[in-house]
Formats: C-alpha cells, sequence, structure tokens
C-alpha cells in the first residue's frame, strides 16, 4: 500500500492535524469531508469547508449509515454548512464507512479527504481499528485528519 507503518504510529498519536500525500500533491479542487454527525465531527465538518474555501474547491459531505438517521445526520450538516457555504454536495451512503469513504474518493476523484481522529461510531473506529489501515492503506487519495 501507499502509506507505511510509520505514517499510522504519527496519524494515531499526533495532538495536530495531519496531511497525509501518498504521491505527489496536487491542486484541491474537490474535498470530500466524512461526516459522522459527533461533536467532533462538527468541527471536521468547519475544518473541511476551511480546507475547500481556502484552495477554491468545491465540497462533498458524505455520511455513511445503516440506519434511517442518515437523512437527520445530513440534514443537521446542511444546516451547519449554509451558514458558511452555498455549493456543497451532500451524500448519503449505506455500508461499511472506511470501505465507502475509500470507494467514493476514488471513483470521484477527490483531491482531498477530510476525517477526524474521534467522534461517534465510525470515526472513532477509523482510528482506532481495522478501518484505519484500510483507508490509510488503500486509498490514493490525500488525506487530512483532523484532531
Amino acid at each position: 500500500g501507499p502509506i507505511g507503518s510509520n505514517v499510522e504510529r504519527v496519524v494515531r498519536h499526533s495532538p495536530v492535524p495531519v496531511l497525509i500525500v501518498p504521491h505527489e500533491f496536487k491542486s484541491v479542487r474537490r474535498v470530500l469531508v466524512g461526516y459522522d454527525g459527533s461533536i467532533h465531527g462538527k468541527d471536521t465538518l468547519k475544518m473541511a469547508l476551511a480546507a475547500a474555501s481556502w484552495f477554491g474547491g468545491s465540497l462533498t459531505v458524505l455520511h455513511v449509515s445503516s440506519d434511517a438517521d442518515g437523512e437527520k445526520i445530513l440534514a443537521a450538516a446542511r444546516k451547519l454548512v449554509a451558514k458558511r457555504r452555498a455549493d456543497t454536495d451532500f451524500v448519503l451512503d449505506k455500508g461499511d464507512p472506511a470501505s465507502a469513504l475509500a470507494r467514493i474518493a476514488h471513483a470521484r476523484k477527490y483531491d482531498l479527504l477530510v476525517l477526524g481522529a474521534y467522534g461517534q461510531g465510525f470515526l472513532r473506529e477509523f482510528l482506532l481499528g481495522s478501518a484505519t489501515d484500510l483507508v490509510l492503506r488503500e486509498t490514493r487519495t490525500p488525506l487530512l485528519i483532523h484532531r
């Protein structure tokens, strides 16, 4: 995979955001953020909004859910984003969150994937369990991990 165990260690232990670029860094035009609806998820969404604005790119908010709360969580994200940015897409996907993030980032050719290191549900599992290995090793998309 493109990411080694040293990078995984840095991501797990860093007290500050970490930008991981598997290959050469290129212009960021399309930003994808994984959103779980937690308090830390809201901070991660704000960071993604700032990144998209700074780079002058578009933003897509992705929530992965297997239950009926998915639409409610995306509605809360829409409300948060509406105050700051009008041109944002919102996507609800089902299945395994880590797989969905890696798959969508690759298939839709996003330039930057923004994720939170802590949160409720899948984002906590994301950086503490095997989901970390999946996204860090499988995606070729640069990752910005919000702490």
